[in-house]
């Protein structure tokens, strides 16, 4: 009779993992229908929706190497960090002293652009997914990001 309170708590748990598997698998379907049905992706990125389902086949029994695991989840944990709302108190912190250093540096309004009219040209090496560079783009700089990582 004491285990039913931990059956429950398991079978609560169980549940909850597979409504995450669930939820998993589905973000990432809609990550690969991306690629598959979008004419705007990069060449090198689109692939047959014929391949992806074999890849799937075989993925049953495909390991993913740790390194490569931990990649994906820095790529993830960066998207939710870069582009959702949630990630905009920590965003917020870090490109704020950026946007500070620069406006102090080239007088840029955002609303009006460099005193001059030139966009002060600024470079964002290692620059992720690209919020940094898309949001000093708004400001009215002429910015170049470059990323080395092919998973970002």
């Amino acid at each position: 009779a004491h285990h039913r309170p931990l059956l429950a708590n398991a079978v609560r748990e169980l549940d909850r993992a597979e409504a995450c598997a669930e939820a998993n698998t589905a973000f990432t379907r809609a990550v690969i229908d991306n690629f598959v049905h979008n004419p705007y992706a990069p060449e090198h990125l689109r692939v047959p929706k014929e391949e992806v389902e074999r890849w799937a086949r075989e993925a049953e029994t495909f390991r993913a190497a740790k390194d490569d695991v931990d990649k994906v989840r820095y790529v993830l944990k960066n998207a939710y960090r870069d582009w959702s709302s949630d990630g905009a108190v920590e965003r917020d912190a870090v490109y704020g002293l950026i946007f500070d250093a620069l406006r102090a540096k080239f007088n840029v309004n955002v609303d009006v652009g460099s005193p001059d009219g030139e966009a002060p040209r600024v470079l964002a090496p290692g620059c992720g997914l690209g919020r940094l560079v898309f949001e000093l783009a708004r400001q009215g700089y002429d910015v170049q990001g470059n990323e080395f990582s092919y998973f970002m």
